[in-house]
């Protein structure tokens, strides 16, 4: 009997409807009491998976919203379906905008000279052409190997009492395979493919086979090669005026390492290490590092003393991980619109607040900053300190909305650095180019699934630095590639061999 029951019993007791021995209510009341004491017990577990599930609810939304686009696989990550373009303008080309064409080549090397003596139709016989037009076809040549023959002649020499030769740039010491092939063999490895994918399109388009080991060789070969080329560009970032590092997880012979990102205008550098410490910060720019750094909130980089700036997108990834918690669809870091709600449930008006009022300051700060000149210096110096005024008047580290206090603390410990981009018009609000530097290994660690030796991992990150700098300078990577490879052979000319 339910205790809605056993109640409704001792009340009509009490009326007079009914009469009860003093043993059936003693009874009524242990069963009653006996039932209160589990509906208060359930009462608590209830609550307890409650918070559980809130709990769990607001971890999984911040893994979604903080993982990287390239690692999520979840609804977040997916592209909408598309949409029938109802309204607006029409995809490809706009009217009265020139056409976009291929231009003309440079050269021409061989003339065809298309003519007919009778109609392909009835057989008539044809006279002179009526008019003439010309088209341009570009054509690949059937690749050809070219396998060069070398005599080398020995000579003895009486002063150093051994065997010297001629060197050539036209080879590699202890390979077969040419400066060119093996630059090209470098470039396809730049280009996301792994080894066994290289190993099948040069089997493919020259017909020629070489084995995993001898491709793996020559990348570390190369990478050894550029070496200067590597320091080169370390240099270039430690001494540029912006830096926007990044760093993404990769396997490295089955063990967790770090791949790290340090982007500038011109030039890209890349770590790969089993550290995400500051410590590789530390060795890449120094402690003592001159420019301005604009990074996630990733604490490795706390230890630089120079000028800092947050990335306000990975910021917003808080706000949006606490929207999605709450089924709400999440926004962008300077989106105004009112929440779209995707399930039913009660709204957390104050973190609604807070994160409209956040986003909103954002928006003044980055329309402004884009439209103030860049040598107001005094006058983009007090706005920044008038927004930072603005974080603190409305940051509540003690407000009862979780949310809200979390995100305070974190915005207040980074105050000093949320609105460099106001004061200085040449930093960025956000850390995208980090982002796209990183971008590449981020693929390359899903159509691969990583590195199977440090060695292997340490040759890749420095010839994509040389990769990817050279693409950002307009440089020919595979002329870098060659230089740095037949430079070594004439550096050391004369070679000399012992005598035997």
């Amino acid at each position: 009997m339910a205790a809605r029951d056993l109640r409704f019993l001792l009340a009509t007791e009490e009326e007079g409807s009914i009469t009860l021995t003093q043993k059936q209510r003693q009874e009524i009341l242990r069963r009653l009491e006996k039932l209160e004491t589990e509906n208060e017990e359930l009462r608590q577990k209830l609550e307890e998976r409650e918070r559980e599930l809130k709990r769990l609810r607001h971890h999984t939304a911040e893994l979604e919203v903080a993982t990287p686009p390239s690692k999520q696989v979840d609804r977040l990550s997916m592209p909408a379906p598309a949409e029938p373009r109802t309204k607006g303008r029409r995809p490809g080309g706009q009217p009265g905008h020139a056409p976009h064409v291929r231009p003309r080549p440079d050269h021409v090397d061989e003339t065809l000279d298309l003519t007919l003596d009778r109609c392909p139709d009835c057989g008539k016989r044809l006279g002179d052409p009526s008019d003439c037009y010309e088209r341009f076809v570009t054509e690949l040549i059937p690749a050809y190997l070219f396998v060069l023959r070398i005599l080398v002649q020995r000579y003895w020499c009486r002063r150093c009492h051994r065997f010297v030769q001629a060197t050539t740039d036209r080879a590699i010491p202890g390979r077969q395979l040419g400066p060119r092939l093996a630059s090209t063999i470098v470039l396809l490895s730049m280009m996301g493919l792994p080894v066994r994918r290289i190993q099948e399109t040069v089997a493919t388009m020259v017909g020629l086979e070489v084995s995993v080991g001898e491709i793996q060789g020559l990348l570390e070969h190369t990478a050894e090669q550029l070496g200067p080329e590597y320091g080169a560009i370390r240099e270039e970032v430690r001494s540029a005026h912006l830096v926007q590092p990044d760093e993404t997880s990769l396997r490295v012979n089955g063990a967790n390492w770090w791949a790290w990102s340090f982007a500038t205008e011109h030039a890209a550098y890349y770590e790969l290490d089993p550290s995400r410490g500051q410590d590789v910060v530390e060795r890449v720019l120094g402690r003592d590092f001159p420019g301005t750094v604009v990074s996630d909130d990733w604490c490795a980089y706390n230890c630089l003393g120079g000028k800092r700036g947050v990335c306000w997108i990975h910021i917003n990834r808080h706000l949006q991980a606490v929207e999605v918690a709450h089924g709400i669809l999440p926004r962008g870091p300077r989106d105004l619109a009112s929440p779209i709600y995707e399930r039913r449930g009660h709204p957390p008006t104050t973190f609604l607040r807070f994160a409209h009022r956040l986003r909103a300051l954002l928006r003044e700060a980055v329309e402004w900053s884009e439209n103030t000149p860049t040598s107001a210096l005094p006058a983009r110096e007090e706005r920044a300190r008038r927004y930072e005024r603005g974080i603190r008047r409305l940051c509540d580290p003690a407000s009862k909305d979780e949310d809200v206090a979390r995100i305070s603390r974190n915005l207040l410990k980074r105050i000093p650095y949320l609105f460099e981009f106001v004061r200085d018009a040449g930093i960025p609000w956000h850390n995208n180019a980090g982002e796209q530097a990183i971008r590449s290994i981020c693929v390359k660690r899903k159509t691969s699934g990583g590195m199977r030796s440090a060695v292997g991992a340490r040759t890749y990150a420095r010839l994509k630095s040389v990769h990817e700098t050279a693409k950002r300078k307009g440089r020919d990577f595979l002329r870098i590639v060659m230089e740095a490879l037949t430079h070594s052979l004439l550096a050391s000319r004369p070679q000399k061999t012992l005598g035997g």
